[in-house]
């Protein structure tokens, strides 16, 4: 089940990605860091375009969006110090 707020940043991200003229998502080619392998090209949603290429975001640069996004909003923990991350999130990201 996913909430209705997650399903509407989804939705908005797939709108977005869908703005060429043939509606579809481009297939971009990523690599894992982890694997050390590139995957092949797939509709990836976390992607940019740089020149008129169509590239991954890599999962520091996700990881980075993030948190300068959590620090926009101004949240405080229990404590009033500035939220910095969830306390369920994962140390992987």
């Amino acid at each position: 089940m996913v909430s209705p707020e997650l399903a509407d940043v989804r939705s908005t991200i797939i709108i977005r990605l869908r703005a060429r003229p043939d509606g579809a998502i481009p297939l971009v080619a990523s690599y894992d860091v982890r694997e050390k392998v590139w995957n092949p090209p797939m509709p990836l949603l976390f992607q940019r375009d740089i020149g008129s290429e169509h590239r991954a975001f890599t999962p520091t640069a996700i990881r980075k969006l993030l948190i300068n996004a959590l620090a926009a909003t101004s949240l405080t923990n229990l404590a009033g110090e500035a939220q910095t991350r969830s306390s369920n999130a994962s140390p992987h990201i």
